[in-house]
C-alpha cells in the first residue's frame, strides 16, 4: 500500500518504451498540474513545471516535447529513466516537505 507522499513519486513503470531509429526509446507524458497537485500549487501550464523541474537539476541532460496539457520527457536508457526518477522523487520529498512546513499539506 502507497502512503500518502508515494502516490506523487515517479516510478520506470509508468514510462513507456518504444522502438526508435534501431534503437529504444523511453518516454513519460503527465498532465502535471493537474495531475499532481499541491506540487505545482499555482503553475497554470507544464511548461511552468518543466520551469521549475529544470531549475532544481531534475530535468539536467533529459531532451523534452513539453505542451501546456502535458509534460514529456524522452530518454534513450533505462538507466536515465531510473536516475531522472530518482531525482524526481528527492525533488517531491523536499517540495512535500517544504508544504508541510507552510501548512500546505499534510502526511497523514
Amino acid at each position: 500500500m502507497k502512503t500518502k507522499r508515494e502516490q506523487f513519486y515517479m516510478r520506470p513503470s509508468m514510462w513507456g518504451n518504444m522502438e526508435h531509429d534501431g534503437g529504444r526509446r523511453w518516454y513519460f507524458d503527465a498532465a502535471m498540474v493537474d495531475s499532481y497537485e499541491p506540487l505545482y500549487h499555482g503553475c497554470e501550464s507544464n511548461y511552468e513545471v518543466e520551469i521549475i523541474l529544470r531549475r532544481e537539476g531534475v530535468l539536467k541532460g533529459i531532451e523534452t516535447d513539453t505542451e501546456t496539457c502535458a509534460l514529456v520527457l524522452n530518454v534513450y536508457s533505462a538507466k536515465t529513466v531510473e536516475d531522472v526518477c530518482e531525482r524526481y522523487n528527492a525533488f517531491v520529498d523536499a517540495r512535500l516537505d517544504k508544504l508541510i512546513d507552510l501548512g500546505m499539506w499534510k502526511e497523514e
